[in-house]
């Protein structure tokens, strides 16, 4: 069967322009009971530079993710937005489909906050974005090689770190 997907995005935030842009938005996929991964991560990207982040929710069965976006809400009102991603209904366990559904979190994310931000990011919990020396935030890098030129993307190098297939490592690892 050929799997169709509509979201419904009110034309005004695809039309509309936002005079405050949010220098550097960070998406995440669809997290899949993965929230007690969020603090981390947020706080992590937080300190390299990015404002601003998009969480596409699929399940939340112990309201732990209601909980941690209560509590930013409270503290920082315009730093997390939570994204209701309904798909996980399907019970997709192929590895196509479900991929299929965190392209189109990638396109929902670029539709509703592309023209709030200057810079837009898609990651896992899992991923994190680290800016090597001699930069200290992802802001730097980006400024000091791209400026203000209209770049289509950016693609990172992968380094995997603390794998399952290697649990044990030495102090000098």
């Amino acid at each position: 069967p050929i799997l169709k997907a509509c979201v419904n995005v009110p034309i005004v935030s695809v039309t509309s322009s936002n005079s405050s842009q949010e220098s550097f938005t960070l998406c995440t996929s669809p997290l899949h009971n993965k929230a007690k991964y969020l603090v981390q991560w947020i706080e992590f990207h937080r300190l390299v530079g990015f404002s601003k982040f998009v969480i596409y929710n699929t399940t939340d069965t112990d309201d732990y993710l209601s909980t941690i976006i209560n509590i930013y809400t409270q503290k920082h009102p315009d730093l997390v937005d939570v994204v209701q991603w309904n798909f996980s209904t399907l019970g997709l366990v192929d590895v196509l489909p479900t991929r299929y559904f965190q392209t189109e979190a990638l396109h929902d994310c670029l539709i509703r906050y592309g023209d709030q931000s200057e810079w837009l990011g898609m990651l896992d919990l899992d991923e994190y974005i680290v800016p090597l020396h001699p930069y200290e935030a992802i802001v730097d890098y980006v400024h000091e090689n791209f400026g203000r030129r209209i770049i289509g993307s950016i693609n990172l190098w992968s380094q995997f770190f603390c794998n399952k297939n290697n649990s044990v490592y030495t102090p000098e690892e």
